[in-house]
């Protein structure tokens, strides 16, 4: 069991928006399907082949908080795991994997927030942060979390 923190840009999603499609999920919607890629056999080399593929369908655009990593971690999501979803430094809810995920992606078209993975049907909403502690301007993207794994896990007790 793994705890996650999933950075929900408000400008493309939100977490009401992925919990109605029962999904988790990370943007960049131009990168194309990456089912061929699935599963990882090299984690370097996958997030090489990401990193340069953004930087390709994104006219050479470079971000530092390194998207060959981001999407990395989504493919990391197991049965079990617990997800934090925050927007911005605001704790909204805590998603559960309460079954073995698959990869998807979504319709770019409709949803920037297009690399997903599913089914994800058990949802905590909070409020007040839920007593949550998490960094002063929120995860970026996709990150483990360094806080009590015992004290996510109450929230589904």
């Amino acid at each position: 069991m793994a705890v996650w923190l999933l950075a929900i840009d408000r400008e493309y999603s939100s977490y009401e928006e992925l919990k109605y499609r029962k999904v988790l999920g990370q943007g960049w919607s131009k990168i194309v399907d990456l089912s061929p890629l699935l599963p990882v056999k090299s984690e370097q080399k996958f997030r090489e082949v990401i990193t340069s593929y953004v930087s390709y369908v994104y006219d050479d655009w470079e971000d530092s908080r390194d998207p060959g990593r981001i999407i990395l971690n989504l493919t990391k999501f197991s049965n079990g795991d617990y997800v934090i979803c925050c927007e911005g430094e605001s704790v909204r809810g805590i998603a559960k994997l309460t079954e073995p995920v698959k990869y998807h992606y979504d319709n770019p078209k409709l949803y920037e927030y297009a690399q997903v993975i599913y089914p994800v049907t058990a949802w905590v909403d909070l409020t007040e942060n839920g007593k949550i502690k998490i960094k002063s301007m929120g995860p970026v993207g996709i990150q483990r979390y360094g806080g009590d794994v015992e004290h996510i896990a109450s929230f589904f007790e």
